[in-house]
């Protein structure tokens, strides 16, 4: 699953037109092929530092913008309001139903798997990985990117970490001005580069 994840997250990439961090997603994924074929237990990780750079990548490329039409209000301070999760019948009545009950769009999927549990195309089954708020990894957080920087201890590691604090600079500088969408997109670049490095330091703890 992990390397079908990244696999499609690539493939997402490339189609978007994204190249930074492109190259370096692509030698995980191949590195996560070759430690997948020596059974070796941090494929899964490899897999999963190539989907947060695929990501990554998608992040620090600029939004495509159509052409011949006005760009819309800028978002208010604090983002957008909260919408209803998942879809609603216009007669405010419940969205369609999945297998088992549970509602298309809702916060649980069939087989009591969570959205949280998932990330854009795959999922870890030890809870590894999990999409938060912001990005495939959720919420930036520099004290546990400190210490998953010291666990994978390369030169790689401390640069993506690098670059992650230098994300999250961007965003607060950008939430601070009042461009909320500029910060948000930092925002995911910054908590993408923190997954990469966490997956980095997970797959170091599980080689042989």
């Amino acid at each position: 699953m992990a390397l079908r994840g990244a696999y499609h997250a690539i493939a997402d990439a490339e189609a978007r037109g994204a190249t930074d961090y492109l190259d370096a997603a692509k030698n995980h994924y191949r590195n996560a092929l070759a430690r997948l074929q020596r059974n070796d237990r941090g494929a899964a990780s490899e897999a999963m530092a190539a989907t947060a750079l695929a990501h990554a990548a998608v992040a620090a490329h600029p939004l495509p913008v159509p052409r011949d039409i006005p760009t819309p209000p800028a978002l208010a301070a604090g983002g957008p309001p909260m919408m209803p999760r998942g879809p609603v019948a216009i007669s405010g009545g419940p969205g369609p139903q999945m297998p088992g009950g549970t509602m298309r769009g809702g916060p649980q999927m069939r087989g009591g798997m969570h959205r949280g549990d998932m990330h854009r195309g795959g999922m870890h089954r030890g809870g590894f990985m999990h999409r938060g708020p912001r990005g495939i990894g959720g919420r930036f957080d520099a004290t546990r990117l400190a210490a998953d920087v010291k666990l994978a201890n390369t030169a790689e590691a401390h640069d993506l970490a690098q670059k992650a604090l230098d994300a999250d600079i961007a965003r607060t500088r950008a939430a601070f001005s009042g461009n909320a969408a500029e910060a948000m997109r930092q925002g995911r670049l910054a908590s993408d580069l923190a997954m990469a490095v966490r997956a980095l330091a997970f797959g170091l703890s599980t080689a042989p």
